[in-house]
């Protein structure tokens, strides 16, 4: 059974604009912050090309 990943809790309870995400988090991470509808951008990411 995979763990829940969690976002920090400022997140969801503080208004953001968008978040900027440096360097390489995995695809799980990303797919959790793209469920917050705010806009990303991933600086020097380097996820696989296949990700189903």
């Amino acid at each position: 059974m995979k763990e829940k990943i969690k976002v920090p809790e400022k997140l969801t309870k503080d208004h953001y604009e968008g978040i900027l995400v440096l360097s390489f988090i995995s695809v799980e991470y990303i797919n959790t912050l793209i469920n917050l509808k705010l806009p990303i951008v991933l600086i020097d990411d380097h996820s696989p090309k296949n990700t189903n």
